[in-house]
């Protein structure tokens, strides 16, 4: 394992050096670093006592509530417990064992209960392979197909598209209590009178972003963004915005596709911090990730990223309660 205080920053992500420099400055020691998918840190705080971090996850973290949480279905199942908790109508494909006139059957009836429908993996992130707003049946079939390519359980998620006009909010809870809501907004380009939609994504990508979770704005897909204006309309990539126009280019809210976040903590509704603190209870996070649109619950993230591209203090506020928690909670 590496030495965690002497890795080089352009090979953390933003959240990563964030952590490290508080550790540092905070008196933590013998901080190690695996350079693995895990991303695990193991290292001694003040009082000298060892933590584990395993891909972000503390140690208070059981194993059976981090699977859980990984499931979308069975935290879908749990939430309805939860009476205050309103989630979009949710159906589990299991496309390896069903049929596929079975699945269209579920899809057809899902498809006529509400006009627009989002599928995605079951075991995917990062907005990967999330369609949205599909609205017929061969729609749904092409989208199926293509998750497949990559869902390595053959699970897949359909669901109730909310039409509400509010961007999606991602909650962060520490210890269960809430710290944080910031509004996730979908990647855009704005309008400088010249370019066309598509050549204002390759100049942002040129030029103000990076890769993703390097700094505060990640490239737009570019491939998501074809596809996504394909669907809102064919020569909407040669439409020329005109000066100060946002154009939205990606349907998903997510920072990995390029998308843009916003501190909204202070305007959050009482009553949702409240929910949003039931549900990390519930779900057995004392580190949890609520994401909402309007006052529904869309999904529960056992390990959120703690760096949010932000201005101001706000960006680092939950890496700092993160470490604060750390450094208060019983270890044998």
């Amino acid at each position: 394992m590496e030495d965690f205080f002497k890795v080089k920053d352009d090979e953390l992500s933003k959240g990563r050096v964030t952590l490290r420099d508080l550790m540092k400055s905070r008196g933590w020691t013998n901080a190690k670093y695996s350079m693995t998918d895990e991303s695990c840190i193991i290292a001694n705080r003040p009082d000298g006592k060892e933590v584990r971090l395993c891909y972000g996850t503390p140690p208070t973290m059981s194993y059976g509530a981090g699977r859980v949480a990984d499931d979308k279905y069975v935290t879908y199942c749990l939430l309805q417990d939860l009476d205050s908790v309103k989630q979009p109508q949710t159906i589990l494909l299991r496309t390896n064992k069903t049929p596929e006139v079975e699945l269209e059957k579920q899809l057809k009836k899902l498809l006529v209960s509400h006009s627009e429908i989002v599928i995605k993996p079951f075991d995917g992130a990062h907005g990967l392979d999330v369609f949205v707003g599909i609205k017929d049946l061969d729609s749904a079939k092409s989208a199926l197909r293509t998750i497949k390519e990559h869902a390595w359980t053959g699970l897949v998620l359909a669901q109730e598209m909310l039409h509400v006009d509010q961007p999606e909010v991602r909650v962060i809870c520490i210890d269960y209590k809430f710290v944080a809501a910031y509004a996730r907004i979908p990647a855009h380009v704005t309008g400088d009178g010249e370019h066309t939609v598509l050549e204002l994504i390759d100049i942002e990508n040129s030029t103000i972003r990076t890769a993703p979770y390097q700094s505060n704005l990640s490239y737009i897909n570019r491939s998501a963004a074809l596809d996504y204006l394909e669907k809102q309309n064919p020569s909407l990539e040669n439409y020329i915005p005109k000066s100060g126009e946002k154009v939205q280019v990606v349907g998903v809210c997510n920072t990995g596709q390029g998308g843009t976040m916003e501190d909204i903590t202070a305007a959050f509704p009482e009553h949702l911090r409240r929910q949003a603190e039931d549900i990390v209870k519930k779900m057995q996070l004392p580190l949890g990730g609520v994401d909402y649109m309007g006052d529904y619950v869309i999904e529960v993230n056992k390990a959120p990223a703690l760096y949010h591209p932000v201005a101001g203090p706000a960006s680092i506020i939950c890496v700092q309660k993160f470490v604060e928690y750390l450094e208060k909670i019983k270890l044998d």
